[in-house]
C-alpha cells in the first residue's frame, strides 16, 4: 500500500468544507457526546481523544507508508502510589525554515 495523507484516511468519517471540519465521535476513542459538547464539554478529553486517534492511525500504517515528515509517539507512565497513568503524546513535524508549512514527503524511491 502507498502512503495516504488524506485526513479521512487517518480519521474515519472526517469531512471538510469551506466553513470548517467535522470529525465524528466514532473516530475519537473514549469520547462521549457530553464530553465533546461545545459549551459544556471538557477540552482536555477532546484533546486526549484526538491525540489517541491520530496515534492509533499512525501505528496502523505500515512503517513504509508512514509519513517521514510527521511522527506521532506515545509514552505511558504508571504511578502505582497514586493509581494513575500518565500518557504523553509527542507529535513531530518537519517544517520549512521560517514557516509553519510541513515540507513535502520525499518521492517514492528517493
Amino acid at each position: 500500500m502507498a502512503m495516504n495523507l488524506a485526513p479521512s484516511h487517518w480519521l474515519t468519517g472526517y469531512s471538510a468544507d469551506s466553513d470548517g471540519i467535522t470529525i465524528p465521535l466514532t473516530a475519537l476513542p473514549g469520547l462521549s457526546a457530553a464530553e465533546a459538547n461545545a459549551s459544556t464539554g471538557d477540552i482536555r478529553k477532546v484533546a486526549r481523544a484526538i491525540c489517541a486517534a491520530l496515534h492509533a492511525a499512525y501505528l496502523g500504517e505500515a512503517e513504509a507508508d508512514r509519513p517521514q515528515q510527521m511522527e506521532i509517539s506515545r509514552y505511558t507512565n504508571i504511578d502505582e502510589s497514586t493509581d494513575t497513568t500518565t500518557r504523553t503524546y509527542n507529535a513531530r513535524f518537519v517544517v520549512a525554515v521560517g514557516e509553519e508549512e510541513v515540507v513535502d514527503e520525499p518521492s517514492a524511491g528517493a
